[in-house]
C-alpha cells in the first residue's frame, strides 16, 4: 500500500510540472528518436541556446521538436558545415557538422533560431524562419520511454 501511495505521489507532482509527448520524425536524430516520449517542463520562460524544445507555429496543426541555436539579437549563419553566432562557430557536440549553408539571419527579439539535430533530414528555421518564444510549449528535460532512451536533455 505504501509503495502505491509513493508512486501515486511521484506520478502526481512529475505530471504538475510536466507533460509528456510522444515525437514523431526523425530530424532530432541522434538525440530523440522517432516515438520517444519526452518530459516537457512547460511552466518556464527561460530558454537557453542548446535547449531542445517543442513548439507549434500558429499556422499549423503539428507540433515541433527542435533545438534553439539562435537567441533574439544574435546573427545566425550556417557555412562550410558550421553554425557560426555572430561570426564565431558553435560547438555541437550533439550532432556532424554537417550543414548546407544558409543566411546570415539576424533573430528579431522576441524570436529564436531552431534547428533539427539531423541538419539533412530537418524542416526548421532554415525553412520557416525565426519562431516567436510564444509558440514555445516547453523545454524537453528527459526522454522516459522506450526505457534504453532513458535520459536527460
Amino acid at each position: 500500500m505504501l509503495s502505491f501511495l509513493m508512486f501515486t505521489l511521484a506520478y502526481v507532482l512529475l505530471f504538475y510540472f510536466y507533460d509528456g509527448y510522444f515525437l514523431v520524425g526523425n530530424s532530432m536524430e541522434p538525440t530523440l528518436h522517432e516515438e520517444d516520449f519526452v518530459l516537457v517542463q512547460t511552466e518556464t520562460e527561460a530558454f537557453e541556446r542548446r535547449d531542445v524544445v517543442l513548439f507549434q507555429p500558429e499556422d499549423s496543426e503539428w507540433i515541433f521538436s527542435k533545438r534553439i541555436i539562435g537567441l533574439p539579437g544574435e546573427i545566425v549563419e550556417g557555412r562550410n558545415h558550421r553554425v557560426y553566432i555572430n561570426e564565431k562557430p558553435l560547438a555541437e557536440p550533439y550532432t556532424q557538422p554537417s550543414i548546407n549553408d544558409f543566411g546570415p539571419v539576424k533573430v528579431p527579439k522576441d524570436h529564436v533560431f531552431v534547428l533539427g539535430d539531423n541538419r539533412l533530414e530537418s524542416a526548421d528555421s532554415r525553412e520557416f524562419g525565426p519562431i516567436p518564444i510564444r509558440s514555445i510549449i516547453g523545454r524537453a528535460d528527459v526522454i522516459v520511454y522506450p526505457l534504453n532512451h532513458l535520459k536527460w536533455l
